[in-house]
């Protein structure tokens, strides 16, 4: 779960608060990390990556019809 989080773009992730270790990884990389509280995260099993989810995309590819 700790590995668990969100690329808003190139340079900047957004990581749970209490994952230390992957904010001292990224930002070794030169990448910004906004840690932010995530208290719900146990109901979706997992962090932010996991939490995020388009719900306003085109379907170019008609999963609609499989669904």
């Amino acid at each position: 779960m700790g590995l668990n989080f969100f690329m808003v773009n190139s340079e900047l992730a957004i990581v749970s608060d209490n994952q230390q270790e992957i904010k001292k990884t990224l930002e070794f990389y030169g990448v910004k990390v906004l840690p932010l509280p995530i208290k719900h995260a146990c109901q979706f099993d997992g962090g932010f990556h996991c939490a995020t989810n388009d719900i306003n995309r085109e379907d170019i590819h008609g999963f609609s019809k499989v669904l």
